[in-house]
């Protein structure tokens, strides 16, 4: 979730492009509370393309550009922020190893650098992916 730093703007989910949250009602039913919403310099939020629709209670969960995909912090953070994570149901899965990845065809390679405002705003699943873990 992210809004216009400096603005009063609403939030705005970001998956397959930035949604305007309609209904409050969505963001508590997806898990989301006020601190998710990430305030982001306008030339990030004007960079984001806007999807079509507005999300309201009922609407499931846009996918994310990078579902199915591993990303990581494009800057140098270390431990759990530099961590690697799996993208699904529109939110990011930290990975403890490298043998998850292995088991599930992903190589070390493959693993995204995005740019901490965009991972920022891809809200995380708390429960970890460990080896032997599902996807």
């Amino acid at each position: 979730m992210i809004r216009r730093l400096g603005a009063l703007s609403e939030p705005f989910y970001v998956g397959d492009g930035k949604r305007w949250q309609a209904d409050a009602g969505w963001m508590r039913k997806e898990g989301f509370v006020p601190g998710d919403v990430i305030p982001v310099p306008s030339v990030v939020f004007d960079a984001i393309v806007e999807a079509p629709t507005r999300l309201e209670v009922g609407a499931p969960r846009p996918k994310s550009r990078y579902e199915g995909k591993m990303i990581r912090r494009a800057s140098s953070a270390t431990g759990k922020e530099g961590g690697w994570y799996f993208v699904e149901d529109g939110r990011r899965r930290w990975v403890l190893d490298a043998g998850w990845m292995a088991a599930h065809g992903f190589s070390i390679g493959e693993v995204l650098p995005i740019d901490d405002s965009e991972f920022d705003a891809i809200p995380e699943n708390p429960v970890p992916i460990a080896s032997g873990g599902s996807r």
